[in-house]
């Protein structure tokens, strides 16, 4: 029983959740009328249930024996995964229908939308273009979406939306973009096994890399537009500096992969992840503080 408790904890890849906190920090950034309840709030519902039950049922769909993200020997799922998530997210949907009844809405679509990525009746993640795209627009700019409203103190609506905020929508879903092929680099043989087409095994290893950092180059010019009109130029420095690392070891990972693809593997892949994810977070922290403690 223990042991079962502890493989579903694994599962659920509680710490795999940092990778997309600089979306809702990002988002934090952008609120007017602040609301500290609804920012912890909103980390709650995401990080520790919303993230971790998403990643239960992926587990649960795919059965993998392969590395995946944020478990390089994945136990066998446990027979209570299903019951667990399904809990995880009536506990996030009760909370924000308590909340605010947009946001509701909004996590509920992103619920449904990661529950079709992965259920086997439908399968979104077969399809390269559909499935980039789904997870694109929800774990960017819905999540952003939800966090705005969550956060804002007076209920939120599409119409309330600053310009700030629809260019936030927009860079979210780009960040998303330019990061999300590089989590499948690495499960090219495994998703082939399960006849999954995924975007990064559609463009290849090497085509993986050049699509990213092509979207990456674009999400910089875009947040340097941002940072233009509705923040401080210089905290494009404050990026460039947070960031060093990872474009450092991206573009060396890179040059090793031109000389043998093998080096696409799980362990350079979450290094690559999670040191990304370190440099967006120490980023979108210090816009954060910047905008609603200093």
């Amino acid at each position: 029983m223990k042991s079962e408790v502890v493989d579903l904890i694994r599962h659920l890849r509680i710490p795999f959740s940092v990778l997309l906190l600089p979306v809702f920090l990002f988002a934090a950034s952008a609120v007017d009328d602040f609301s500290w309840l609804g920012f912890w709030l909103a980390f709650f519902v995401l990080h520790i249930l919303v993230y971790p039950a998403s990643n239960g049922y992926n587990s649960l769909m795919d059965r993998d024996t392969g590395s995946i993200g944020g478990l390089k020997n994945p136990p066998t799922v446990p027979k209570g995964m299903m019951l667990v998530t399904l809990l995880m997210n009536l506990t996030a949907l009760a909370i924000a229908f308590i909340w605010d009844l947009h946001a509701f809405f909004v996590l509920l679509a992103y619920i449904l939308a990661s529950k079709a990525y992965s259920w086997r009746g439908l399968r979104l993640k077969k399809y390269p273009i559909v499935g980039f795209f789904t997870v694109v627009m929800f774990q960017g700019a819905a999540v952003y979406y939800f966090s705005v409203g969550m956060i804002s103190i007076e209920s939120m609506s599409a119409e309330r939306l600053t310009e700030q905020q629809v260019a936030g929508l927009i860079l979210s879903s780009l960040l998303i973009a330019s990061s999300y092929p590089l989590t499948q680099v690495y499960q090219h043989d495994q998703d082939g096994e399960d006849d999954v087409m995924t975007i990064s095994r559609m463009l290849g290893v090497r085509g993986t890399f050049l699509f990213s950092t092509s979207l990456l180059i674009f999400f910089i010019l875009a947040l340097f537009t941002y940072l233009s009109l509705f923040g401080r130029l210089y905290d494009l420095i404050i990026f460039l500096f947070c960031t060093l690392p990872t474009t450092a070891h991206f573009f060396m990972w890179f040059r090793k992969i031109l000389e043998d693809e093998s080096n696409a593997n799980f362990e350079n892949s979450m290094k690559m992840n999670f040191l990304g994810a370190l440099g967006m977070n120490l980023f979108f922290s210090w816009l954060f503080f910047a905008s609603q403690v200093f």
